[in-house]
């Protein structure tokens, strides 16, 4: 439980406030304040599964104007990353066991893996480094949006 004082007051806390809720300080009043009384509050409507709504039925009037960044996606990124630098490893590994060299090495499996894994964080370097290139690329056509 924490000890600092609650900024709202006890009145905000009627379960903590210490006086019953048929009784009003001196000053206060029981309607909320700030609140304007005349306007009305949205109704939400549950339609039908098989209802079809029309675009007349829909008001467009208020749509609200403004630019839409395309920000890429840093996790799909880097999961194309790593299947494109896996793929990449799988071949450098399979090459590598192809040479007459590799049947002198005592496990070639090792290399393999080791192949395939810095393939795979490879890829995921270099596909790191793109999204942020394309980042800074779509930050830097907002600013210049803003200005002209």
């Amino acid at each position: 439980m924490s000890t600092t004082p609650d900024p709202a007051g006890p009145a905000a806390r009627p379960d903590d406030a210490g006086t019953p809720d048929d009784e009003t300080t001196p000053g206060t009043s029981a309607e909320p304040v700030g609140e304007p009384e005349d306007e009305a509050e949205p109704v939400e409507v549950e339609l039908p599964a098989d209802a079809k709504v029309e675009a007349t039925d829909v008001d467009v009037t208020a749509a609200v104007e403004g630019r839409t960044r395309r920000a890429p996606r840093y996790q799909n990124f880097l999961k194309a990353g790593a299947l494109l630098g896996a793929v990449v490893g799988l071949f450098f590994g399979g090459l590598m066991l192809t040479i007459p060299g590799a049947k002198q090495l005592d496990k070639p499996g090792v290399l393999f893996s080791l192949l395939v894994i810095a393939g795979v964080c490879l890829g995921m370097a270099v596909a790191g480094l793109l999204a942020l290139y394309s980042d800074r690329r779509s930050l830097g056509r907002q600013t210049r949006s803003r200005r002209g």
